[in-house]
């Protein structure tokens, strides 16, 4: 019994001992620190082991130690691993800590490159915020100016097509005012050649036919000024004259000139200064003078009734001034007056007052757009007021300087041409030198000067006179042409004038411009008188050098 006793005992503890070792292994192999503690639990169970039972249970000892030992073993070599699988991770890691390190540096590099690219979006999107803002004003800006160019085309374009219009009707009107007065000089030259015609026809024919030829030079200068003033060739040559004598050598050029003022019983009033003071004035006699003579023109023409009226007053910039700033001068008419339609373009080139067929005004619709630029040129201005059917008031302006010396009757004579002394002159002891190319202003000087009782020479060129004035030193004045052939009239003068320089040489050509009479006083000529002339005017002209 007690033997199996002690066998149930012995395999109790041995099963105790192996649940107690497999446990203990289990923590061994988890938690090492139970080595040691197994080792003085298992002393301890030895001890009380009863002597009996050492034998049996020293095989338990070895198998435990052995274990233990196995277990430490495994313990270590698993150490070993887990030491080198920790280094390997160590390497790992610290691999992967540097690839993470170097990925953190691109992606800060990146996020850097990205918010550089968002500030530089941001920019773009500024600049094409600005542009957008900038293309938009733009296409306001070209839609604005291609509506204005729009505009300005069907301006030109109604402009141009008025301006062809007007054209048109300029040069049939021109057409009808110059074959108009041709007609006349024609008719009526021919009608002089009649043998059956009295003295007294032959005045009247004579008559006409120099208004005709002063209608047909008028339209000629008209046309002449306007082409002057498109090109800018236009010249202002200043001089001093008096107004009081200027406007009645006007008055009456005008009651010479218009004989159906009575006819129509129209009275024309010269209306003299209210000051009674007489101004002379420092400007264009000549471009004055065209100016007055379009305005009575114009109010002779369109006036069937009533008064005209002319003169001027002094404009004062304040009460104390002695002497005027400006002068003033006025034309006023009972005539037509103007449509108010036609107001503002009565100063432009080729309109009329009145351009209705049925009733017809002779003219080229030049006067006006003239006289503006004109006055223009010379320091002024024009305006009128008007009332249709019962007339109108033309205003210009004059600067005045403060001047006291009136110009010589010579002078006035060279500018306003309208100075004539006497009709017979006695210069039987005067020989007068005509150089000249063309035959028939030969023969019309040599109708003219042979009536004084003058001796003629005639020269066709400019070497001929230099000739002819070295031959005869008792010629008293040259009548020279500046436009021949071999030697023109300027070089002739020169010449002239180195061999007697107190001999007068008058010059005479077709061209008008300022510059033709600067060039001839250049050149020494005393005087200067532009073609075509009168006998009166060309007598009255020699006789103040003669």
């Amino acid at each position: 019994m007690s033997y199996w006793s002690d066998l149930r005992a012995d395999a109790g503890l041995c099963s105790f001992r192996n649940r107690y070792l497999n446990k203990l292994f289990h923590n061994i192999i988890k938690y090492p620190v139970f080595i040691l503690f197994a080792l003085n639990f298992e002393s301890c169970i030895v001890d009380d082991i009863a002597q009996s039972e050492r034998h049996a249970f020293s095989l338990n000892i070895i198998l435990s130690i052995t274990i233990i030992i196995a277990v430490i073993v495994i313990f270590l070599i698993r150490e070993q691993k887990i030491k080198k699988q920790y280094k390997k991770l160590e390497r790992e890691l610290r691999i992967r800590i540097k690839k993470i390190g170097e990925q953190e540096d691109k992606i800060v590099q990146q996020k850097q490159e990205v918010y550089s690219q968002i500030n530089l979006s941001d920019k773009q999107d500024e600049v094409i915020h600005n542009q957008t803002i900038e293309l938009e004003k733009s296409r306001r800006h070209l839609e604005k100016t291609v509506e204005l160019r729009t505009r300005e085309l069907k301006d030109a374009k109604n402009k141009a097509e008025e301006s062809d219009r007007l054209k048109t009707a300029f040069l049939e009107n021109m057409s009808h005012e110059i074959r108009t007065p041709m007609n006349a000089i024609m008719g009526f030259a021919s009608l002089l050649s009649l043998t059956d015609i009295s003295v007294q026809e032959k005045g009247k024919y004579i008559i006409r036919i120099n208004n005709n030829c002063r209608l047909l030079l008028k339209l000629i200068d008209d046309i002449l000024d306007m082409s002057k003033i498109q090109a800018n060739q236009m010249v202002i040559v200043k001089k001093e004259f008096s107004i009081d004598q200027f406007l009645q050598e006007i008055y009456d050029e005008i009651v010479t000139e218009h004989k159906e003022l009575e006819i129509k019983n129209i009275k024309l009033e010269l209306i003299r200064n209210k000051k009674d003071k007489s101004y002379t004035v420092y400007s264009d006699p000549v471009r004055f003078r065209q100016i007055f003579l379009n305005l009575l023109r114009n109010a002779t023409k369109y006036t069937e009734k009533g008064y005209i009226r002319f003169g001027y007053e002094p404009l004062f910039d304040s009460d104390y001034n002695n002497e005027p700033s400006m002068l003033q001068f006025y034309v006023e008419d009972t005539g037509i007056g103007i449509p108010p339609e036609k107001s503002n373009f009565i100063f432009e080139w080729f309109n009329k007052i009145e351009d209705d067929p049925s009733k017809l005004y002779r003219g080229a619709g030049l006067g006006l757009f003239i006289s503006k630029e004109l006055l223009h040129l010379m320091g002024g201005e024009i305006w009128f007021n008007s009332k249709l059917k019962e007339g109108s008031t033309f205003y210009f302006t004059l600067p005045y300087f403060d001047t006291t010396e009136v110009k010589s009757a010579k002078v006035r004579k060279q500018t306003s041409g309208q100075s004539i002394k006497k009709e017979n002159y006695d210069w039987r002891k005067k020989t007068i030198l005509i150089v000249e190319d063309e035959d028939n202003n030969v023969l019309y000087l040599n109708e003219i000067i042979k009536r004084t009782g003058a001796l003629t020479l005639e020269a066709r060129n400019g070497k001929q006179a230099v000739k002819l004035v070295e031959e005869n030193p008792s010629i008293s004045v040259v009548i020279m042409d500046l436009m021949m052939p071999e030697m023109d009239g300027y070089a002739a003068t020169r010449r002239i004038k180195t061999i007697h320089p107190n001999l007068p040489v008058i010059a005479q050509t077709a061209y008008t411009n300022a510059r033709e009479r600067e060039k001839s006083l250049e050149a020494g000529c005393d005087g200067y008188i532009s073609k075509p002339y009168n006998r009166p005017e060309l007598l009255d002209f020699i006789n103040t050098f003669i």
